[in-house]
């Protein structure tokens, strides 16, 4: 099995996905709604903050290292994280209650880890980001369960300071793997080109938009609600979260191989078939979410969570949506096709908002679940729409063939 195939990525990201989740449950379950709901709201600003840095620290490092000499980019992605970094905690800590001094201690090593993360998806390496990335949350995991057993009264201070203890541990074994690397960088130091702001500009500005799509309903839920129904939405979003994970790693895999191709007929094939795969295992997995009770939901999370199986339901076109479009957000990302990324997300997130002008106050949760559902679907017949533009008769979705070509690879796996 390949160490960068779509079965082994898939694999890691599902036992990664799968660790999270119980982290998460935990924290639930110790932190109650409220506490989930706090939680949520610092790391929304949080991931903001790192998304800001990605302009430049993100997925341009990806896109121009096999191009670029390495001692032009790696100064100026670190010099970037440091300006956000002072820019961003300055602005938390003179506008908002949020304890800046931890979101700056988890902010670092994540800017920093997310630029190896990018050094490695450039090279080709994806197999040591999943393996990178599984360790970030087993180790998350292992140290909340140790902290919790040396002091039982767990905040939302103690979890953060997990986060802060485990990213720096994490950063500092990528650092060590991709000490070459850094000495290259070091060696070929230069001034940055300007297509490394170009990029991330353009296809930042897509994934700035698209988290909104995906996060913006807990904020919304926190301040002008509660943070106990922020926190019940924040678990849908982690079923959420769990399920796209299928779609992400195929559309991972083939945002890779659309790389190494110049062949429209390559790509067309590429997106066709992930495409169905990703949608299958989207649909399949949102099936057995279906037929959940609540009764699992409180077990599993606490009493607080017993609306999650509701919720649910109503994000379960969202979630189709987004396993549907993620290859071909992928696609087109591949080939720097960003502002039609930014557009598309742009018009879910218009088509969000409105749903939750109209619902939110009223529905409170089931008003997020739909706005949510709302501004995914358009969104994805909007990626569905320039994907199939650019690619013409090229792209082929053969639903049936695909059916066919997994359930023979089922069976050769079951049969090995």
């Amino acid at each position: 099995m390949a160490k960068n195939g779509a079965i082994s990525t898939f694999g890691l990201k599902l036992i990664k996905a799968v660790v999270a989740a119980v982290f998460i449950v935990l924290c639930s379950r110790w932190l109650n709604a409220s506490g989930r709901g706090e939680l949520s709201v610092i790391l929304f600003w949080l991931h903001l903050l790192i998304m800001t840095y990605e302009f430049i620290g993100g997925s341009p490092i990806a896109n121009l290292i096999r191009t670029v000499e390495v001692g032009k980019i790696v100064p100026a992605v670190w010099l970037w994280s440091l300006l956000v970094g002072i820019v961003g905690v300055i602005g938390f800590g003179l506008f908002t209650d949020l304890p800046w001094v931890w979101i700056l201690l988890i902010y670092l090593p994540l800017a920093w880890l997310g630029a190896q993360f990018n050094y490695l998806q450039g090279l080709g390496k994806a197999f040591l980001i999943n393996n990178l990335q599984l360790a970030l949350e087993v180790l998350k995991l292992l140290v909340l369960v140790i902290y919790y057993f040396i002091s039982p009264n767990i905040s939302v201070m103690h979890v953060l300071a997990v986060y802060a203890v485990v990213h720096w541990i994490v950063y500092a074994i990528g650092r060590f793997i991709l000490r070459p690397f850094f000495k290259i960088a070091w060696a070929e130091r230069d001034k940055p080109p300007k297509a490394l702001f170009h990029f991330g500009f353009t296809n930042q500005m897509a994934g700035i938009i698209q988290f909104l799509i995906y996060r913006l309903g807990v904020i919304l839920l926190a301040y002008y609600v509660s943070d106990a129904s922020a926190g019940v939405f924040s678990n849908v979003l982690l079923i959420a979260d769990t399920t796209w994970i299928f779609a992400n790693s195929f559309g991972t895999i083939a945002h890779m191989r659309i790389i190494g191709s110049a062949s429209q007929s390559f790509h067309g094939r590429v997106v066709g078939k992930y495409t169905v795969i990703a949608a299958s295992g989207t649909i399949l997995a949102c099936l057995i979410i279906a037929i959940l009770p609540s009764s699992l939901y409180s077990a599993v999370f606490g009493p607080d969570f017993s609306s999650m199986r509701s919720l649910s339901l109503l994000a379960i076109p969202g979630i189709v949506a987004l396993g549907f479009s993620t290859v071909m957000s992928h696609y087109l990302h591949a080939i720097n096709k960003f502002k039609t990324i930014a557009f598309c997300n742009a018009i879910g997130l218009l088509v969000q908002l409105i749903f939750h002008a109209l619902l939110l106050r009223n529905m409170e949760g089931g008003g997020a679940a739909l706005a949510f559902s709302a501004g995914l679907v358009t969104s994805a017949i909007c990626l569905w729409f320039f994907t199939a533009k650019n690619l013409g008769d090229y792209l082929k979705i053969n639903w049936l063939y695909e059916w066919q070509a997994m359930k023979k690879m089922i069976k050769i796996i079951f049969y090995k």
